[in-house]
């Protein structure tokens, strides 16, 4: 819904926390995550905790836009 920027912002945050890594791609011309679960020891508690890693994040993201003004100053 926010764009490529959005999307590659929530990229470096997952990728920055070191537990998972994401890649991405482009689909009908915007940016979109990858997820690629591959390794046989990938537990489904793992999936479960990338999403909600995932969630947390938006929602830091989404704390941060409410709080700057539409000029992009803090408020």
């Amino acid at each position: 819904r926010r764009g490529d920027s959005a999307t590659r912002e929530l990229m470096r945050r997952i990728n920055g926390s070191r537990d998972f890594f994401v890649s991405h791609t482009a689909l009908d011309g915007k940016v979109v995550m990858r997820v690629a679960v591959g390794n046989i020891r990938t537990r489904q508690q793992d999936i479960e905790e990338l999403w909600s890693s995932i969630l947390d994040i938006l929602n830091e993201i989404e704390a941060n836009r409410s709080r700057t003004s539409p000029s992009g100053v803090q408020v």
